[in-house]
């Protein structure tokens, strides 16, 4: 008893150590055997990842082929612009942007009806919004209001009509999707939906609105040398150059009579270019004010030979 006792230890001993031996070999083994597993892992889930992306963009674009609805297709990127890549997503929202500047003429037509004209003007107050569209009680004109805005535009005024714009803020929805340069795209044009900076060949913004927002446009321009939206900013910025050193027909830089400089112009800038040395725009009208303050802050040769360089500012 004793003998077998000691055999099945002996055994028993053994056993241990092999499977001792074999679960330290199998622990050596795990870790390149695992690497290799969850980089197979990874590799398959990217590949999937990007597939499935690229289904979503030719969905989308098939939408865009196919003449869909603007309702459509927002709410198509609604759904899907979540699962996208920021670079995707980008490249989906400036599509979005395109296809509704494309088709803006035809929303513009629906509006050029006297009876829709006639039932905005009666509706129309300062506070109107679009969102409320329990408030008009026409059926014709509701309609038209709930397919403006879902189809991503705005009622606009001027001149005594009304006129869908593109609405840049419904795309701040889409900012956490989006990369760093589209962000700061849809903030400045978000901006310019919100409040337009002109009508009826009038400024509607101040003149430090009209500065801050050029001042912004600078940076993005500075940033951003390569993003998708650079030709687009650097028209808007050379349309706000415009704006700082001529103003605009109805809200002229300098009196028509006197040719005197506005005097609320004249105290922003001079604020103004003291605060950022590295701007570019700032730089240059430091110089305008030199020039303006050696002429009497009048409208001179001098003057104008200086503003008409300036405008053509990159």
């Amino acid at each position: 008893m004793v003998r077998k006792g000691l055999l099945f230890g002996m055994a028993l001993l053994v056993a241990l150590s092999v499977a001792t031996g074999c679960s330290a070999k199998n622990s050596q083994q795990i870790p390149e055997d695992s690497g290799a597993v969850k980089q197979e892992i990874t590799e398959n889930s990217a590949a999937a990842l990007e597939a499935k992306q690229k289904s979503i963009i030719n969905a989308f674009d098939g939408l865009l082929e196919k003449s869909a609805a603007l309702t459509e297709i927002v709410a198509f990127v609604d759904q899907n612009i979540s699962t996208l890549s920021g670079e995707n997503a980008s490249i989906m929202i400036s599509r979005l942007e395109e296809v509704q500047i494309q088709r803006l003429p035809e929303m513009e037509e629906k509006f050029y009806s006297s009876d829709i004209q006639n039932t905005l003007a009666a509706a129309y107050s300062p506070e109107f919004d679009i969102k409320k569209l329990n408030n008009i009680e026409d059926l014709q004109v509701r309609t038209l209001l709930t397919e403006t805005k879902d189809s991503g535009y705005k009622v606009e005024t001027a001149e005594g009509m009304f006129f869908p714009i593109l609405d840049y803020a419904s795309y701040r929805k889409y900012n956490a999707h989006v990369t760093p340069d589209m962000k700061a795209y849809i903030h400045i044009l978000a901006a310019e939906s919100d409040q337009v900076p002109a009508k009826d060949a009038a400024l509607v913004i101040g003149w430090d609105e009209v500065l801050e927002r050029a001042l912004e446009q600078e940076e993005f321009i500075r940033l951003y040398p390569d993003s998708q939206k650079i030709k687009d900013m650097e028209q808007l910025h050379a349309k706000y150059l415009t704006f700082i050193f001529f103003g605009t027909n109805n809200t002229p830089l300098f009196s028509y009579d006197t040719k005197t400089m506005a005097d609320d112009a004249k105290n922003i800038y001079l604020n103004a270019v003291n605060e950022d040395e590295n701007s570019k725009l700032l730089a240059v009208l430091k110089d305008y004010l030199e020039i303006l303050k050696k002429n009497d802050y009048k409208l001179t040769d001098e003057v104008e030979r200086f503003r008409q360089t300036a405008i053509s500012l990159r």
